[in-house]
């Protein structure tokens, strides 16, 4: 008995493992311009967009929704020359995730279409709102951003922060919750002078 379940777990695994390459190979025909790391993960390819010259690094998870808790709604859009980094996970599952172009993504980044709604009696319903993240964004290592969010053009995100509320156009923003720190281009001009 032992030796039969060796042999179906090796089984098992082999046939995880030419799925998840017969996936990738799928997606990589799809995006031929992108860079996609084999480890990548994602739940319902068919609800994900990729602009040219996107990278998608080691170990990052993908969910575009579809599936029947989320009402079989949601999507990733990832603009072009966009970079996320290691362990990244954007879950656009009921409403979508849209990222501008040039995104710099640290690793451990975490993006939510979605969450429990806790202020619901009942059991496990969800709360959907679209994400959206403008052009030339920059996203330090393990910043957390909710449902609704909206992130304007050149934006950063300091490291570890938790994004509750809406970032303005060319500012920084720290912490947890994440709040105003300074203008980018405030900054650079007296810089300058």
């Amino acid at each position: 008995m032992k030796r039969f379940l060796k042999k179906f777990t090796l089984l098992y695994l082999l046939y995880q493992k030419i799925s998840d390459l017969l996936r990738l190979s799928k997606l990589r025909r799809r995006f031929p311009d992108a860079h996609i790391d084999s480890s990548v993960k994602v739940i319902f390819p068919s609800f994900l967009k990729l602009g040219t010259n996107v990278e998608l690094q080691h170990h990052i998870t993908l969910h575009c929704g579809g599936a029947e808790w989320c009402n079989n709604s949601g999507g990733i859009e990832i603009g072009d020359n966009s970079i996320l980094s290691n362990d990244v996970v954007i879950w656009g599952c009921g409403s979508k995730v849209i990222i501008g172009k040039n995104l710099d993504c640290a690793p451990g980044v975490k993006i939510f279409s979605s969450r429990t709604n806790y202020s619901s009696l009942k059991h496990r319903t969800h709360f959907f709102k679209d994400v959206i993240i403008g052009d030339d964004v920059i996203i330090y290592s393990n910043v957390v951003i909710g449902p609704g969010i909206h992130i304007g053009d050149r934006a950063v995100i300091g490291a570890n922060s938790f994004v509750i509320d809406n970032v303005e156009p060319d500012t920084i923003v720290a912490g947890s919750p994440a709040k105003y720190i300074k203008n980018r281009i405030l900054d650079k001009e007296a810089q300058l002078k």
